[in-house]
C-alpha cells in the first residue's frame, strides 16, 4: 500500500474518531482537508497550531496526524520522533502507527511490533483496534497460531454470537 493511500485512510479514520472533539473550522480540520488536497506541508501547520491549544488525547491525534504526513513526505525519522511525543498523549494510536512503520520501512521486521502491540493490548484490552494490529503483526511475523485468537478476540468483542460454537 503506498504511503499516501496509508496517510488518507488513516487519515479518514483519524477523523471519524475525533469529529466531535475537532469542530468543522478547527484548525485541525483545515489540517484534514490541506491534507486531503496533497498540500502536505500547510497541512503539517495547521496541526501543529491545532495541537498548540489541544490537550491530553487530542493533542496526541494531533501530534500522531502530524508524523503520518510526515511519513508520506518521506520523513520517516521525524514521523518516529512525532510517534514518540504522542505516546504521552495518546499511547494506543501512537503505538498502532509505530508498528505499522517497522512492519512498512526497513528493516521490515514485525517483531518489535508485535512486542509494542502486546504490551498495549495488555494495557488497553478493550481495544480492538489494537487487538487488530496485533494481529496482523502476528501473521507479518508468521506467528499464524497466535494470530488467530487475537482476531478472535475483536470478534467476540464485536458480536459474541458472531463466533462458532
Amino acid at each position: 500500500m503506498n504511503g499516501k493511500r496509508v496517510l488518507m485512510l488513516s487519515g479518514a479514520v483519524l477523523a471519524a474518531g475525533f469529529a466531535s472533539a475537532f469542530g468543522e473550522g478547527s484548525a485541525a480540520a483545515v489540517g484534514d482537508k490541506l491534507r486531503d488536497e496533497g498540500r502536505l506541508e500547510e497541512a503539517l501547520a495547521a496541526y501543529r497550531k491545532a495541537g498548540s491549544v489541544a490537550t491530553g488525547a487530542a493533542r496526541g491525534e494531533l501530534t500522531v496526524r502530524q508524523a503520518l504526513v510526515q511519513d508520506v513526505l518521506g520523513k520517516l525519522e521525524a514521523a518516529r520522533e512525532l510517534l514518540g511525543q504522542a505516546k504521552k498523549d495518546n499511547p494506543a494510536l501512537a503505538t498502532l502507527e509505530e508498528a505499522r512503520l517497522s512492519m512498512e520501512y526497513p528493516p521490515f521486521d514485525p517483531a518489535p511490533a508485535v512486542a509494542a502491540l502486546q504490551a498495549a493490548v495488555k494495557s488497553a484490552p478493550a481495544d480492538a483496534a489494537l487487538q487488530v494490529a496485533l494481529g496482523n503483526a502476528l501473521v507479518n511475523a508468521g506467528k499464524f497460531d497466535e494470530a488467530g485468537p487475537a482476531f478472535e478476540q475483536v470478534l467476540q468483542k464485536l458480536d459474541p454470537k458472531s463466533l462458532p460454537a
